[in-house]
């Protein structure tokens, strides 16, 4: 299963915005984990182990919830052609980052030929 399935179950959860996706992208860097690590760990472990505030904590948990209706989705985007593409792929357009700064969509999905984000429009 795809780690950006975990990434959608996340950020469709209540509370969670670009800011706090950085957050949690950024913490899990730092310890070399990917995302779906994260999704197998117990409230109990996941206060212990990261410094997340009680809003991200919360939607972890609704993400643990609502990962099995979400997979069901994300296996028909791919189904139909379409990729995901979170904030911290190389093909997110960071232009979009730079100019929409706090409120830049932490998913894109996309239909075609993905290079022509990086492209002048």
């Amino acid at each position: 299963m795809s780690n950006y399935l975990y990434w959608i179950a996340l950020e469709q959860s209540k509370g969670m915005g670009p800011v706090s996706l950085e957050r949690v992208y950024s913490d899990i860097s730092t310890f070399g984990l990917e995302l779906y690590d994260l999704f197998e760990l117990s409230q109990n472990e996941l206060t212990g182990e990261f410094s997340f505030s009680n809003e991200i904590l919360n939607a972890f948990l609704e993400a643990k919830k609502n990962i099995i209706n979400i997979e069901k989705d994300y296996f028909t985007l791919l189904d139909h052609g379409f990729e995901v593409i979170p904030f911290f792929s190389s093909y997110y357009p960071k232009l979009l980052i730079e100019r929409l700064a706090k409120s830049f969509p932490p998913i894109l999905y996309a239909y075609g030929n993905v290079e022509l984000l990086h492209k002048s429009a």
